[in-house]
């Protein structure tokens, strides 16, 4: 997860973690359905919305909808157990 550097996108590691696990208050993006995050990434380019939706708008609106395509497709093509993998084991 690079970003686009000369779009001055960084990578969704930088806030969703090393995986896409999701860190804090940023979700979980590993696994997710491509249409789920294109949706997603379009909400933010469009109106900004939602908890760190200024970070995310201003994100957007620097990738293309090709590029925005290419992280939907990356993040559900990453497996979905990098979440399950970096939460601690709960014993109960």
């Amino acid at each position: 997860m690079l970003g686009i550097p000369d779009k001055s996108v960084p990578a969704c590691s930088t806030c969703h973690g090393q995986h896409a696990e999701g860190t804090g208050g940023f979700p979980r993006l590993a696994g997710r359905y491509a249409d789920y995050v294109e949706k997603q990434i379009l909400v933010f380019w469009s109106a900004g919305l939602r908890p760190r939706g200024e970070v995310m708008k201003t994100i957007s609106d620097n990738m293309s909808d090709r590029d925005i395509r290419a992280v939907a497709a990356f993040m559900e093509a990453f497996p979905a157990e990098a979440e399950a993998a970096a939460s601690p084991a709960v014993d109960r």
